[in-house]
């Protein structure tokens, strides 16, 4: 299920820079001599703690993700009189509410709605660690997600029979 969670998560924001701009990466890919252009999106698929085997034996899977957004502006300072300088941010609006929406554009996700009945619920937006280049520092915003999806390839299809048994005699 997580390759392709991950796998439908990439090609929908790749579907979605190919119409806004932008370039995706996951976040093991990110290191200190990586080549990118802005907006950067930076997909992670974080620990799913919350998942349990249900009854039946399907597994319900609750992963955290999270999509951060890194964009730069010429002139993006506080004494810039033109709204312009905080356009950046317009992209992290544009992928959250894209991802808010559900209305998914590849295969691959409504292979993922249809095959594990998944599922994202927006959890807020906090700003995300600073990101060095060798010519500045861009700062940028996190926007998570809570998602849940089931695996019902290891459901049970034998149940336990009840073999309880009767004690005769009598108890001292």
């Amino acid at each position: 299920m997580i390759s392709d969670l991950i796998r439908g998560l990439t090609q929908e924001l790749k579907t979605f820079c190919l119409t806004n701009g932008g370039m995706v990466i996951y976040d093991t890919n990110l290191h200190d001599d990586i080549t990118f252009s802005l907006p950067l999106f930076i997909l992670e698929v974080n620990s799913a703690k919350g998942s349990e085997r249900l009854p039946g034996g399907a597994t319900r899977m609750c992963f955290d993700i999270s999509l951060t957004v890194y964009s730069q502006e010429p002139d993006s300072y506080i004494d810039d009189d033109t709204i312009d300088s905080t356009s950046h941010l317009d992209y992290g609006d544009l992928v959250r509410n894209y991802f808010e929406n559900e209305v998914w554009a590849t295969q691959l996700m409504v292979n993922l709605v249809n095959n594990y009945d998944f599922r994202l619920t927006y959890d807020g937006t906090v700003k995300a660690q600073n990101l060095k280049t060798k010519d500045t520092t861009l700062k940028g915003f996190q926007h998570n997600f809570e998602s849940v999806a089931y695996d019902f390839t290891v459901a049970q299809t034998d149940y336990m029979t009840d073999t309880t048994q009767g004690i005769t005699g009598a108890i001292d």
